[in-house]
């Protein structure tokens, strides 16, 4: 398990980017897609914050997240 001063770390970065984040995923999802990608993006890069090799790349690093939760929500819709 990740040590509570890296998730906090994690928290933190995704509070400061937030908008930046927000528009990573709005060119991929449909509008009413967003918000749930971004909780779910969130909470994946918590629940993994121990496998973050280098926590001064934590913002690529949840970028990468945000795309692939976005990739899978698109994958989920068009098997809908």
């Amino acid at each position: 398990m990740a040590k509570p001063d890296l998730r906090e770390h994690i928290a933190s970065v995704l509070r400061a980017h937030d908008a930046h984040l927000r528009r990573s995923v709005a060119v991929r999802v449909p509008p009413d897609a967003i918000d749930d990608v971004r909780q779910a993006a969130a909470l994946r890069a918590i629940e993994k914050a121990s496998t973050l090799q280098n926590p001064e790349r934590v913002l690529p690093w949840l970028f990468r997240i945000h795309a692939n939760v976005a990739h899978d929500t698109l994958r989920k819709l068009a098997s809908d």
